[in-house]
């Protein structure tokens, strides 16, 4: 075999899209589109109102299971790591520092804490939940087009915009520039130059694609569509349906941990 059969057998991987494609993990918790989207929308609802403790605490252990089983243990572990302060900070703070301050500092903790929550549900959702699942799931809860496509879009659009804003990290290491927080507060016009302006080049770029994508799959076309995703829920999604009726339970009670400051 000749050396050009030969790297044409065995084609050599970028190693910049390894880098990338390592932080996902194949997906164990299998549960249908639309109970994932129930999910995500409901703990969103409860964890940003007034609710009890007790739902925030659930909400965010349940965020960080689930991104363990989507992402790779570098992106989740530091997720639950600053959770777990969040939570100990709103809820030991009061204990040991009963000052107005403190109360001050547990108030705040505990909203960082209702947000990385909303922001993990959001993140395991875009992670675990292609686009043809996303807009299966969709169509068969007879969503309008008009809310479909915008959200299928944007699920597309932002992993596009992490990767290319990785590779153009890649590129500025390879030239011996890389930004970190001081050179971007100290020199935001080379920032703007070495990643706004290729990133913004290639967001134009990734905008057309997008939308000959849509072209090509129909997605303008109006009546019924077929769909490859094979939709059917199962035990997963009985275990989602219980934890749901258990955080509306909780939240309608007011039931709180006994270690709670209420």
């Amino acid at each position: 075999m000749t050396a050009t059969a030969a790297q044409t057998a065995a084609p050599t991987a970028n190693p910049l899209t390894f880098r990338r494609e390592d932080a996902r993990r194949p997906i164990r918790i299998h549960a249908d589109p639309r109970s994932r989207v129930l999910l995500v929308v409901l703990v969103n609802a409860l964890v940003l109102s007034l609710g009890p403790t007790s739902v925030l605490i659930l909400s965010a252990a349940t965020a960080v299971i689930l991104l363990a089983d989507a992402l790779a243990a570098k992106h989740w572990v530091p997720y639950a790591l600053a959770v777990t302060t969040m939570l100990v900070g709103c809820v030991l703070v009061p204990h040991v520092w009963s000052t107005p301050a403190g109360l001050g500092v547990a108030v705040i903790a505990q909203w960082f804490a209702r947000f990385a929550t909303s922001l993990g549900m959001a993140t395991w959702l875009v992670s675990s939940t292609t686009s043809g699942e996303f807009l299966a799931g969709l169509r068969s809860l007879r969503v309008p087009g008009l809310i479909v496509l915008p959200v299928a879009v944007v699920l597309r659009f932002i992993p596009s915009i992490i990767r290319e804003l990785r590779a153009i990290i890649d590129a500025m290491r390879l030239r011996g520039v890389f930004p970190t927080l001081g050179s971007v507060l100290l020199n935001p016009v080379a920032t703007a130059e070495h990643v706004l302006v290729p990133l913004l080049a290639m967001t134009t770029r990734m905008a057309d694609e997008l939308s000959a994508a849509a072209l090509i799959r129909g997605l303008d076309r109006s009546g019924p569509r077929t769909s490859v995703v094979k939709l059917g829920f199962g035990p997963w999604d009985l275990l989602v349906l219980a934890f749901a009726l258990l955080l509306v339970a909780l939240a309608w009670s007011g039931w709180e941990f006994p270690w709670t400051i209420h």
